[in-house]
This record gives C-alpha cells, structure tokens and sequence, in this order.
C-alpha cells in the first residue's frame, strides 16, 4: 500500500524540481534580457525620458529575476495562492479578461489567415 505513496512523492519531488529548475532557467534570461537593455542605454542622454523609462524597464526585471531565483516556483505558487485567497474576485476579472484578450486574438488571426483552398 505504501508502494502508490511512494510513486506520488517522488513523482511531487521530480515536478516541484523542474519547476525549480524553469523558475531559475527564466530567471536567468530575465537578467541577461535586463543587462542587454541595460547596455543599450549606454550611448543614451542620462536623465533623458528613454534612459528613465529604460533604466526603470531594467530595474523591474533584475527585480523579478531576483524573486524567482529567491522564491522559486513554489514561492510564486504560494504568493499566487494567497492572492487568490485575498481578491478572489480580482483574479476571476483578470481571468475573464485574459480569456477576452486571447479569443479575440485567436479570431483576429483567423480572419488574417486566407481559407484552405477547396477541391
């Protein structure tokens, strides 16, 4: 009987680390995408508006990439589960209009898209 526990745990153990393990690969990209804008301002006026909004853009990201790595998918799933827990109604807007955003996309792209040619 301990046997289907044992399959369950180790199956949470593997997924819990690939979560880890995507949390961080992000976190990485996040912080190399932030360095590379970073140095894109590099040749722009400082204090200038782009430099500003550039160096806030970069400032958010090394910000992010610093909470996955510290928190980890587990922490985003807790933090996520206790908004949820808090706004639920917020979440469920956010949700219906994601799902608005997304349907209209789809059915833009398919009026784009020309029809299969017939026989």
């Amino acid at each position: 009987m301990s046997e289907p526990n044992g399959v369950v745990d180790y199956l949470r153990e593997r997924i819990g680390k690939e979560a880890d393990s995507q949390a961080h690969r992000a976190a990485r990209g996040i912080r190399q995408w932030a360095d590379e804008l970073k140095s894109m301002t590099d040749e722009a006026e400082p204090g200038s508006p782009v430099d500003t909004a550039v160096q806030e853009i970069v400032d958010a990201g090394e910000r992010a990439a610093d909470y996955l790595e510290r928190r980890g998918f587990a922490g985003i799933a807790e933090d996520f589960g206790g908004l949820v827990r808090k706004r639920p109604v917020l979440i469920v807007a956010g949700a219906i209009a994601v799902g608005f955003v997304v349907g209209r996309m789809i059915r833009s792209s398919r009026k784009d898209t020309p029809p299969p040619d017939e026989p």
